[in-house]
């Protein structure tokens, strides 16, 4: 590390977790790619963090002796896998960078703190949280924009793990696009095809309106309980009402029905209106509909209509 003599006593604080950020990202995503080299940072006078091969630019003013800043040596160690191992085939692809070390930031945060912290993280305003505008993910038209290129890009990550819904196989993925391209470079549409292949299924669906379209789908959701030829039976309705005619949304949607028994259930959404039955032999007081956050979505809850 190469500090500014008078920072040297916040430098040894403040980038004293790395070493375990290194060896929590060689079991995440394989070995440090320059293993036989080095890695550290070397101190700048911009605040920020640039992700150069083996030795990250880090800023003076963020080497405070704390920890406030973690995120960003994370994000900068990210990089030295997806941004200079694997970097990106043409400029409308930036998210294959930014999108991926904003994500393992908040990977970092889970490994420490657990779930809750992981999707605190993605969801915090202050941290991979997205607003709208937003969109599209890939060919962007500010290629450095913070909430569509960096959030949004980590979100594509999230919702991806959201809909595989095996750790095991999702960090499995990440792993194949990686490894496939490693000392090269990757565009969207091979890392579509590598964690398809490795998924067995083609997760595009999923993706798709995110990367290259705009926003995100606004849910309209209503739940009812009735007998049906001699049976009780539970229907949920879910709408799309965003404005876009043409865009749909294909999400995996957790339906979380309480009281008088909690039971979650899984379900495809892929049109404008859907209705879902489910027998469960009890009526469900209240509906929670994604209660994990796996999809970046506006909610909101309607009456049901006769069914």
């Amino acid at each position: 590390h190469y500090p500014f003599p008078e920072r040297l006593a916040s430098a040894q604080i403040s980038w004293n977790a790395l070493p375990a950020m290194m060896d929590f990202c060689a079991d995440v995503f394989g070995e440090y790619p320059f293993v036989d080299e080095k890695y550290g940072h070397t101190m700048f006078i911009i605040n920020g963090g640039m992700e150069h091969q083996c030795n990250t630019s880090y800023g003076r003013g963020i080497t405070n002796g704390q920890h406030t800043y973690d995120y960003i040596v994370q994000h900068e160690l990210a990089h030295q896998y997806f941004g200079d191992a694997v970097t990106l085939e043409t400029w409308p692809d930036i998210w294959l960078n930014e999108g991926f070390a904003s994500y393992a930031e908040a990977l970092w945060f889970e490994h420490l703190n657990g779930f809750d912290a992981y999707r605190n993280y993605m969801v915090s305003p202050t941290n991979n949280g997205v607003t709208d505008p937003s969109g599209p993910v890939y060919n962007p038209e500010n290629l450095f924009n913070n909430n569509t290129v960096y959030n949004k890009g980590a979100w594509l990550l999230h919702i991806l793990r959201g809909a595989v819904r095996d750790d095991s196989l999702f960090f499995a993925m990440l792993r194949a696009y990686y490894q496939n391209h490693l000392y090269s470079t990757a565009t969207t549409a091979e890392f579509l095809s590598d964690v398809s292949g490795t998924a067995g299924f083609d997760v595009t669906p999923f993706l798709y309106p995110y990367l290259y379209l705009i926003n995100r789908p606004h849910y309209r959701v209503s739940f009812g309980t009735g007998t049906v030829d001699g049976a009780l039976r539970t229907v949920a309705r879910i709408r799309q009402v965003q404005i876009d005619p043409d865009t749909t949304f294909h999400t995996r949607l957790d339906l979380a029905f309480a009281a008088p028994t909690d039971t979650t259930v899984s379900v495809i959404n892929s049109q404008w209106q859907e209705r879902y039955y489910f027998t469960f032999g009890w009526a469900p007081d209240s509906l929670r509909v994604d209660p994990d956050d796996w999809v970046l979505k506006e909610l909101a809850t309607e009456s049901l209509p006769v069914t």
